[in-house]
């Protein structure tokens, strides 16, 4: 989405993204450098801000959280915006576990989009708290929260001593919501 054109704007040397809509992937594709990678999140029909008309197919979740990592290395950011936003920074620890050699390297950054922190967002008059930010909050209990934008940019680095076991616990227990 909208991260792809920030991301072009301030030079980011590799890119790889998804989202649901294949207009909106065309039109990113079609405005960013030739070395940005997209990808369709094939959740099906969608509605209102990309979420799913239907939610039969829970396979295809897995496709929107899995897909622009089957052939990437391990990226030292990953930005987390759209669907399935806590799965999905789950899966980004994951992904760089995998693929990594050092705990430093196994750690990446992961920011998260609209995270609003009690604390840190109160500040904020444009941030409000809506119910399906809830479950955001469970990420934290597998990575440090180490910067807030103060208004709704989460900054996290996977918490030391925490095994890929919890965070595929984690993973399991939200990764086929759409939250």
């Amino acid at each position: 989405g909208e991260s792809s054109f920030i991301a072009a704007e301030v030079g980011v040397p590799r890119y790889t993204g998804i989202d649901s809509d294949p207009t909106w992937i065309k039109a990113a594709r079609d405005s960013s450098p030739d070395h940005f990678r997209f990808h369709l999140g094939d959740i099906g029909p969608t509605g209102h801000w990309g979420r799913p008309d239907r939610s039969r197919l829970k396979k295809s979740y897995l496709n929107y959280q899995f897909e622009p990592l089957v052939s990437e290395k391990a990226f030292d950011v990953y930005y987390v915006d759209g669907r399935m936003r806590p799965a999905c920074a789950l899966v980004a620890f994951l992904h760089a576990s995998t693929r990594e050699d050092t705990e430093e390297e196994k750690s990446p950054i992961v920011i998260i989009h609209d995270y609003y922190h009690d604390k840190m967002s109160q500040n904020c008059s444009e941030c409000r708290k809506f119910r399906w930010q809830y479950p955001y909050h469970r990420i934290e209990e597998v990575a440090d929260l180490v910067d807030h934008s103060g208004a709704m940019l989460a900054v996290f680095k996977r918490k030391k001593g925490v095994t890929d076991g919890e965070i595929k616990a984690l993973w399991q227990e939200m990764g086929l919501g759409d939250t």
